[in-house]
């Protein structure tokens, strides 16, 4: 049956939003600056960043039913918000909009007709008398990652009360309103306008959407950490412009910073083109389906990259690690040359196989190094060399 909601969510998704508009950070105040990189700390995906600071405001911040039944005033500035824990759906979006700007990333606002006040993935469906409604009586966050926008709605995601001037907590927090599809989205949101009130529904079509401008040339992301001589550059923009990972901020890569077992696997899986994986439950014990790599996590133990019950995501990435994984998923071909590392057993082929293909080589004429970890640098690099004739 054709759905009016969704027909005008997918409208406003669909129209043209340039990220390059919604990356001022100037006004973030600095305690939201300096709250957004404890929060992030080390992680360097763009799309696990933005995920720890949705995490963190549905967590931390309490839904202000005072203020929403007795139409009081409550906070909406994102420095007084983190100060009193407490706001409506309006200040859930402005301080998860300012703590994702603070790490470089563009984020943008959006507001929606919701029916009733929901969290931890509560649902109500929008009734067919409400489903023309042109106000608004909500609003989430839209963050640019790998070429998208990811909705996000913190406040549906939260189970934080101020209730009779109490803070309480009723249940375990889940985030079903993370990176939620507009069809989703619109069991229990419409869409009225998008990218700051921006975009408006008139007459049956969505103005104000962006015209995309169609460059010359190829243009690579520019990084003020990754030189143009460096031998990792062309490794860094081939990877970006696939969407198999992004900046450290706006501006940075952080091509020295040690990759993780979760990073390198989900890097490796979006180089595939991020499959669905065949079963959708983990066997996994340490991580949850809200984690950003569950799926890369999933495809990586079917592909036999990965076994056992726990995943360990958060361990360094060595060099032994990386060429297995790929040799693993090139069919474990036969090298046909010898060993000539006095520091990897002969029997081991993944190496052999990997300085074959030019993928990498040793650390000397003698040695390779297995347990040394790799950089981003390092990681898009292999990745370059093993894939990029094959896109």
């Amino acid at each position: 049956m054709p759905s009016l909601v969704l027909d005008q969510n997918l409208s406003f998704v669909q129209a043209y939003v340039d990220p390059d508009n919604f990356r001022d950070s100037s006004k973030v105040p600095d305690s939201v600056k300096s709250l957004s990189n404890q929060i992030v700390g080390g992680e360097t995906d763009d799309y696990a960043k933005i995920f720890l600071l949705h995490k963190w405001v549905a967590e931390n911040i309490y839904y202000d039913y005072d203020a929403y039944r007795s139409g009081k005033s409550t906070f909406y500035d994102s420095a007084d918000i983190l100060v009193n824990k407490r706001s409506v759906c309006e200040g859930y979006a402005n301080l998860l909009r300012d703590l994702i700007l603070a790490q470089g990333i563009p984020c943008m606002k959006a507001t929606t007709y919701s029916l009733g006040v929901s969290t931890n993935g509560g649902s109500f469906s929008v009734r067919a008398d409400e489903i023309n409604a042109a106000r608004s009586n909500h609003a989430h966050v839209e963050a640019w990652v790998d070429g998208r926008w990811v909705i996000m709605d913190a406040t549906w995601d939260s189970n934080n009360k101020y209730e009779d001037g109490n803070y309480n907590t009723d249940l375990p927090n889940g985030f079903y309103y993370f990176d939620i599809t507009p069809e989703a989205l619109a069991f229990d949101h419409k869409y009225i306008t998008r990218a700051n009130g921006q975009l408006k529904m008139q007459n049956g079509t969505v103005t104000g959407a962006d015209t995309p401008t169609v460059p010359t040339e190829p243009s690579g992301r520019v990084f003020s950490d990754v030189p143009a001589e460096a031998y990792y550059a062309s490794p860094v923009e081939w990877a970006v412009e696939q969407g198999i990972t992004s900046g450290t901020s706006a501006t940075t890569f952080s091509p020295d910073s040690t990759c993780t077992t979760a990073q390198i696997l989900t890097f490796l899986w979006r180089a595939k083109g991020s499959p669905e994986p065949a079963s959708a439950a983990s066997t996994f014990t340490d991580i949850q389906e809200s984690d950003y790599f569950y799926k890369a996590a999933l495809w990586a133990k079917e592909n036999g990259l990965v076994t056992g019950t726990t995943f360990n995501g958060d361990t360094p990435c060595t060099r032994y690690a990386t060429v297995t994984y790929l040799w693993k998923l090139a069919g474990q071909p036969e090298p046909e040359g010898d060993n000539p590392f006095t520091d990897v057993p002969s029997e081991v082929q993944p190496v052999v196989w990997a300085m074959e293909q030019d993928i990498t080589a040793g650390t000397s004429a003698t040695t390779f190094s297995p347990s040394a970890t790799c950089t981003r640098g390092q990681i898009v690099t292999f990745l370059y060399r093993a894939y990029a004739d094959k896109y």
